[in-house]
């Protein structure tokens, strides 16, 4: 052995040991200043006056929240701090920020790692013997926040009223339900565990956001938005690491590429495939770890998980099971929609009814507008209209474009409507049919109140016949077209809009469609032949 091979191995543990104190150090450090900011972050989100202010500060929660989530992450493998009491305290202060048991996420966690690509955790693929609804929807599930959601909701009940119920007779660890949810491993794991250490650490979870509550004077509808916005951001990366990546318990998982800013906040956890190769590697070093090698886009792997689960790759499954695939997909699409239409529209309706000043929009010819409430079956009609569009693309392929197009047009349209409101369009007192009523009582309920410039009736109106139109013969084209039309003419003659909301709702559809459009498939193709369904491989 030479000279330097021996100073070298004389050295190195002390140097070792100073880079894992620095480790400690700075995790502590980050720890000690994303609680508190976490903290000023609800209650900015619950004392402000401006709706605006409350969302940016729910985003920010959400980071800072998925900043506490790797540093529990990394005492789950032990690696926060050296020293294990230190580490478990760490480990407790993050869990009461999530909310859940540090022991309880640990054994899951754990668990995730022993099982990962199997048959027991593989959402991304549908097995022969698999409910194909089941798992789409458990797949959207994942994507939406209900995830993150699902956590601590169930365990919370498990923990403390789980006694009371037969959980292996109702889902044995062996049943499909249990097998293919991967609900069985988890519960096997959790019934491991000392239910009493389990039920005392969540309580002192739920104690820390009462006494949260409490202290911050927070609201209900901000801790909800706050967390809310936690859950859809964490949710959304928890399994965009794993997605159709190879069948393999150490290589299957991705390193993804985000910017630096993201990167920091999130602590490195996107070099996933790193963490899963070497679990022992802490969140410093895993660039390090994994050096310049090629690196998938998060935004582009969550985008291609929109698309929905696939059938397992190498098995024979019949043309029937992909149809169902695909109307399990289709319905999602429809329901995620549906949701955020009404709590995005809600909000911003909220909001207006908050107000007391607003911007007038009326030009002249408004005056003149007249008021036919049957022009009502026309305006109520938009919800059967995009349905129409959504049914005549059917492929997940189609309908995921449109999807997007039509998000990103009610998050434009939201923020206009917070940051631009708008005086709502006098109705004038004329006598009306029982019908006449009617019609108009449910077109003006759909518009609830506000939500004026632009006019979203138009912009999802056009997009809808933009993107459908070409998949239907000329009749139905024309059809569609006037239908759309008709919904557009709706919103001026029921005085529901202005002429400027009309033609802002106009120019949304046009830049949308235009150019969104066409990147959002050119993009989703180009993913689909990247990302070949793979192959399972021993692991």
């Amino acid at each position: 052995m030479s000279d330097l091979t021996a100073i070298d191995r004389a050295i190195r543990p002390a140097a070792d040991a100073r880079r894992a104190a620095r480790s400690d150090a700075q995790n502590w450090a980050i720890l000690g200043a994303v609680m508190p900011g976490s903290a000023g972050l609800l209650w900015l989100a619950a004392h402000s006056a401006n709706t605006l202010f409350t969302i940016s500060a729910a985003i920010g929660f959400a980071f800072l929240g998925n900043t506490t989530f790797s540093l529990l992450h990394e005492a789950v493998h032990g690696k926060f701090d050296g020293n294990p009491a230190r580490n478990g305290l760490a480990g407790h202060a993050a869990a009461a920020f999530f909310p859940t048991s540090f022991t309880l996420q640990s054994v899951l966690h754990l668990t995730h790692h022993r099982n990962n690509r199997s048959d027991v955790e593989r959402f991304d693929y549908i097995g022969p013997d698999e409910n194909v609804p089941l798992k789409t929807v458990q797949w959207f599930t994942i994507l939406t926040g209900l995830y993150w959601l699902s956590i601590p909701l169930f365990w919370v009940f498990y923990c403390f009223f789980g006694s009371l119920i037969p959980w292996q007779r109702l889902m044995p660890s062996e049943g499909k339900f249990a097998r293919q949810t991967s609900a069985g491993a988890f519960l096997d794991s959790a019934r491991a565990l000392p239910i009493g250490r389990i039920r005392i650490e969540l309580a002192v979870s739920l104690a820390v956001q009462a006494g949260l509550f409490l202290i911050l004077d927070l609201t209900w509808v901000s801790w909800l938005a706050c967390y809310f916005a936690f859950g859809l951001m964490w949710s959304a990366l928890q399994y965009a690491d794993h997605a159709f990546s190879v069948l393999d318990r150490h290589e299957g998982a991705w390193n993804l590429k985000v910017s630096r800013f993201t990167r920091a906040l999130f602590l490195n956890y996107h070099d996933h495939l790193e963490h899963h190769r070497d679990v022992m590697v802490r969140w410093q070093d895993l660039p390090r770890a994994a050096g310049d090698a090629p690196k998938r886009g998060w935004l582009a792997m969550l985008y291609l998980m929109w698309r929905g689960p696939r059938l397992l790759p190498g098995t024979v499954q019949s043309p029937a099971r992909q149809r169902q695939l695909e109307w399990s997909v289709l319905a999602c699409h429809m329901t995620v929609f549906a949701a955020a239409f009404q709590v995005l529209y809600g909000i911003a309706s909220a909001d207006f009814n908050a107000r007391t000043a607003f911007h007038e929009v009326a030009l002249p010819i408004d005056a003149h507008a007249p008021f036919w409430p049957l022009w009502s079956l026309a305006y109520i009609s938009i919800g059967p209209l995009l349905a129409a569009a959504a049914l005549a693309l059917r492929s997940p392929a189609r309908t995921l474009p449109f999807l997007a197009v039509l998000l990103l047009q009610l998050v434009a349209g939201t923020l206009c409507f917070l940051a631009f409101p708008v005086a709502a369009m006098p109705i004038p007192p004329v006598p009306m049919t029982d019908l006449e009523a009617g019609l108009f009582a449910m077109a003006d309920g759909i518009n609830l109140d506000g939500n004026m410039m632009p006019s979203l009736h138009v912009a999802f109106a056009l997009s809808a016949a933009w993107a459908a139109g070409p998949r239907l013969a000329w009749p139905l084209r024309t059809g569609l077209w006037s239908w759309a039309g008709a919904v557009c003419a709706s919103t001026w003659l029921i005085r529901q809009h202005w002429l400027l909301d009309v033609v802002g709702g106009v120019i949304l559809a046009v830049a949308v469609m235009g150019v969104s459009y066409p990147w959002l498939i050119h993009t989703l193709t180009r993913l689909e032949s990247e990302f070949a369904p793979e192959t399972a491989r021993p692991g």
